[in-house]
């Protein structure tokens, strides 16, 4: 991206214009996305999806802005991610927990290699604050949402992402098998799967031209020939949907069509394979759905279904003949039918050219009428009609793998609205963007097929005859109290610690009915938890690594608190994370047993505690800060607090003691060796001190280009004030350009919010001693100050050269996201042309656009334009 001027749009064809409004389509992006971490919500609408973010969804959206001219919103999305593969291996490897998580990245085991490959987990909360993020739901690390974020950056911006591609290129390489294969990652490592292997495939094939480096190139072959070799079957105009643990799972899966043909997979095949594959393709998985939609209409359309519904298996998983219709789908096989037709017609095959051009242009439109109008001005569509409701059975087992999320159902007298990232693969083929093939430039080809009513009239009776005992009619369902997917112990202990507070507020007004209620409900949702065996499991088994590794739970000295939870104790304790969600279910159980009056169930819960989770150790939170931490066990027998319910508790815990013939149960606690604690928001760019000649020394060079330039205008000397305003905004391009530094910078803003907002400045400026220790503060927010200095000298040296669009949208992003930066004004390479008497204690380049307007007359001006 430059900061110069607008980067062109991708060419759009003309006809995609009256099917969809993309302005409409990007404002409905802009409404999910966060405005810290620039992550998008996948699916609006569906319960406890709220702030659920899935990786490939991330990546799609940041392809469809860059396609519709919106390319510094799409950098802003792969930003958090090339950021995070800049931290080094050791950053992560220190805050990984038991299960190899460093918040969204994740440390995965590699076939035949020691070292694992690091790559991102499938899911993720995309409003978390912590600077490597959180998970939700999908914690497995699995290769298509990898190839495809690679892929997605090597199409937004190849210079600016080119590091960061090849890591996670890396990664693949590291996973690939012998013979080819590249296994579902550590969900099912036995498993092949045949779309998410072609997106590597892919992939190896975009970093091969990137870099011209073999191993690539080698890496694809070997990926072409298990392909071929294994689950493609050219006679039969057949793909196995992969191979599950060695053997052949030949189930019809759309996606494994589509993707073989829309990518670069599709080149290598025969004429008459790619003919036998696409009928198949579209007999098998083209329905025709009718399903009411949130803007009051009830479309009905002909979408590609996720397998064939006609199949056994499937009608099994959906308890019946279902065909469902999806708009992610049904894009993916436009995208292969255009690709198809544009090969045909180069081979002089005009009449398959016409045809399949035919199909393509009736499923557009389609799907077109599919996109609905969210209710803010957006435009949005549905994952797939059906809601609620089995893709397929895509496993080993043969069950249900997933199940589609709501989008329009009611909610008591009120209708539930939301839809899905996942529908913008249908606005590729009308942008004539590939997703798959970084530079695709198969529209130039497919635009120049004739298209005449005639075979649009033979490609409708194709459509209708192959629907037409494939149809399915929706209505609006009930929107489903229990989000059963989302099942995690932190989302039941969310709940149990609501209910908790209710109780202690029922006690505290002496309700005694609302507060056994209350408490009814603590016990319930605790042992509910407790009903799940592999999260005990899982809690037994961290807890006797906690053993082996430390002896006991870990001191936390009370009432320390630290920015953003970011401390080296705090990633020791929280390593063993589900030990410490099921250590607190115990004692909520325990607790709200006690106090119902059910002791026989408590004193059981007590034993099974102290057997399974007695490491546990639960954090003391005060306005989302971690203030201590406590162990339920400590708790009832040393009873801190000097509680009256610890006292009753440890009372039944003395008689468990002497059955045990134990005198002491609270665990040992252990006191760490000191550690320093690393800011990794720096570390990330090497060393301890690694600001100093490269961040610090870009911007040096920014603030002596604009001193000059600004010296040179007070000479009247225009020509060349302008050029040294352009080696400004040059300098300043190398940090604003940078993947990492912009989010990182973000990270030390909150922080620092959370830490009291800005430092108040020295006042005695001759006090050396004082002066060095404030500018030592100043420096504990280095990276926050350079990025924001950079950002600050782009939108002077952009309002100098008359670019005021440009510039307002650097003024802009100052002001959300790095209000509190702050530099000492011996950094600042323009103190001469500050008025004699002026306080230049400290710099904030929003207030000094707000004190010295005419110093800095055109780009304050557009400060006070942007804040009015």
């Amino acid at each position: 991206m430059s900061a110069r001027g607008a980067v062109p749009a991708a060419d759009v064809s003309t006809a995609a214009q009256p099917l969809i409004e993309m302005p409409s389509v990007v404002r409905n992006l802009a409404a999910r996305q966060d405005p810290f971490t620039k992550l998008l919500v996948s699916h609006t609408g569906h319960p406890g999806y709220e702030r659920l973010g899935f990786l490939d969804d991330q990546a799609l959206a940041a392809l469809f802005l860059r396609a519709v001219g919106e390319p510094a919103r799409a950098e802003e999305i792969l930003d958090y991610f090339a950021a995070l593969l800049a931290v080094p291996a050791a950053g992560v490897m220190q805050y990984a927990d038991v299960n190899d998580l460093c918040g969204v990245l994740k440390l995965v085991p590699a076939p035949n290699q020691e070292m694992p490959w690091r790559g991102f987990i499938n899911a993720f909360d995309v409003q978390a604050r912590a600077w490597c993020g959180a998970g939700q739901l999908d914690y497995d690390s699995t290769p298509g949402p990898q190839a495809f974020l690679a892929l997605a950056m090597l199409q937004v911006n190849p210079e600016r992402y080119r590091q960061a591609a090849v890591a996670l290129g890396e990664a693949l390489l590291l996973l690939q098998r012998r013979d080819g294969a590249i296994p579902d990652g550590d969900r099912n490592p036995e498993n092949v799967y045949t779309e998410p292997h072609l997106d590597v495939y892919a992939l190896f094939l975009s970093l091969a031209q990137l870099t011209k480096d073999k191993k690539w190139s080698q890496a694809a072959v070997r990926c072409y020939e298990w392909f071929s070799r294994t689950v493609l079957h050219a006679e039969e105009g057949v793909i196995d949907q992969g191979t599950h643990a060695g053997k052949p799972h030949r189930i019809f899966a759309t996606d494994c069509y589509s993707w073989t043909m829309a990518g670069p997979a599709g080149d290598r095949l025969s004429p008459a394979v790619r003919v036998r594959l696409s009928e198949r393709m579209l007999r098998s998985a083209l329905v025709q759905i009718s399903v009411p939609l949130p803007d009051h209409r009830t479309v009905t359309a002909v979408l590609a279904d996720f397998s064939n519904p006609e199949d056994s298996r499937v009608q099994d998983v959906r308890q019946g003949f279902y065909p469902l219709g999806s708009v992610e789908w049904t894009g993916g096989v436009i995208l292969a039918l255009q690709k198809n037709a544009a090969r045909f017609w180069s081979e002089g095959d005009h009449a398959a050219a016409r045809r399949y051009k035919a199909i393509a242009e009736l499923l557009l439109t389609e799907t077109a009428r599919c996109f609905f109008a969210d209710g803010k001005g957006g435009l949005t569509s549905f994952y797939a009609s059906g809601q609620g409701i089995a893709v397929g059975p895509f496993n080993a087992e043969n069950t249900a793998a997933w199940r589609t999320p709501y989008f329009h159902c009611r909610r008591g007298t009120a209708t539930q609205y939301g839809g899905s990232i996942s529908s913008l693969w249908a606005l590729f083929p009308l942008l004539r963007v590939n997703p798959l093939q970084p530079g695709d430039a198969y529209g130039r080809v497919y635009d120049q097929i004739p298209y005449a009513d005639a075979d649009q009239a033979t490609a409708q009776e194709f459509l209708t005859r192959t629907t037409e005992s494939r149809r399915q009619q929706e209505s609006v369902p009930s929107f489903p109290e229990s989000a059963a997917d989302l099942e995690e112990p932190r989302y039941y202990n969310a709940r149990m610690w609501r209910a908790w507070e209710q109780a202690e507020a029922a006690g505290a007004k002496k309700n005694k009915a609302a507060r056994l209620a209350a408490l009814e409900e603590v016990r319930f949702w605790a042992e509910a938890s407790l009903a799940h065996p592999e999260w005990r499991q899982a809690a037994r088994a961290e807890n006797r690594l906690k053993q082996e590794k430390y002896g006991g739970i870990i001191y936390y000295p009370w009432g320390m608190s630290t920015p953003l939870n970011i401390h080296p104790l705090h990633a020791a304790i929280w390593s063993y994370p589900v030990l410490n969600e099921i250590g607190t279910v115990f004692w909520a159980a325990v607790t709200a047993c006690e106090a119902l009056g059910k002791i026989p169930a408590a004193v059981s819960w007590i034993e099974q505690l102290l057997d399974e989770a007695p490491l546990h150790q639960i954090a003391a939170v005060q306005g989302g800060v971690i203030v201590g931490y406590w162990n339920a066990l400590d708790a009832w027998e040393n009873n801190p607090a000097g509680e009256e319910r610890n006292e009753r508790i440890a009372r039944l815990l003395a008689d468990i003691k002497k059955r045990r013939a134990v005198t002491d149960v609270a665990p040992a606690v252990i006191e760490l060796p000191e550690q320093p604690e690393r800011n990794w928001l720096y570390a990330i760019v090497g060393g301890d001190t690694p600001l100093e000649g490269q961040m610090r020394g870009i911007t040096r060079n920014m603030w002596q280009s604009l001193a000059t330039a600004y010296a040179l205008q007070q000479q009247q000397d225009v020509s060349s004030a302008r050029e040294f305003f352009q080696q400004a905004l040059a300098w300043a391009e190398k940090i604003a350009a940078h993947p990492a530094w912009p989010y990182f910078a973000r990270c030390d803003n909150l922080r620092k919010e959370q830490d009291g907002g800005l430092i108040a400045p020295e006042q005695d400026a001759h006090d050396a001693g004082r002066q060095a220790a404030y500018e030592r503060a100043l420096n504990n927010y280095a990276l926050l100050n350079e990025t924001a200095a950079a950002l600050w000298g782009m939108a002077v040296a952009l309002a100098e050269l008359e670019q005021p669009a440009a510039a307002e949208y650097w003024i802009n992003r100052l002001i959300r996201e790095l209000p509190l930066h702050q530099l000492s004004p011996r950094t600042v390479g323009l103190i001469d042309l500050i008025p004699a008497g002026s306080d230049l204690r400290s710099w904030n380049g929003l207030r000094w656009w707000e004190k010295y307007p005419r110093i800095f007359a055109r780009s304050a001006e557009l400060y006070r334009a942007v804040v009015r």
